[in-house]
């Protein structure tokens, strides 16, 4: 690792890529805005107009934009401890 503060390029390979239709990619288009406007309401709107199923949508914004939220998930119900979810949900 340099330390000069000079340019790095990374690649990152992601593999099964493929091509979206026009309809597919304006939603993927919406929830990007709404992950990087932080808007909760917008990404909810968007990930149900994607399919994403209720048990994940409280996830999006935290895996697409390393943000934290007070949202639990959807299963926790009854069974979560402490509010305060570490990484040690079981599954």
């Amino acid at each position: 690792g340099g330390g000069g503060g000079g340019v790095q390029i990374v690649l990152l390979d992601h593999g099964l890529y493929t091509e979206l239709g026009e309809p597919e990619r304006l939603r993927m288009c919406r929830l990007y805005h709404a992950v990087a406007s932080r808007d909760p309401a917008k990404v909810l709107a968007a990930s149900e107009e994607m399919g994403v199923p209720a048990s994940l949508r409280w996830v999006l914004p935290q895996m697409m934009a390393r943000q934290t939220s007070n949202a639990t998930p959807h299963h926790a119900g009854a069974a979560a401890g402490s509010g305060d979810a570490g990484g040690d949900a079981g599954g």
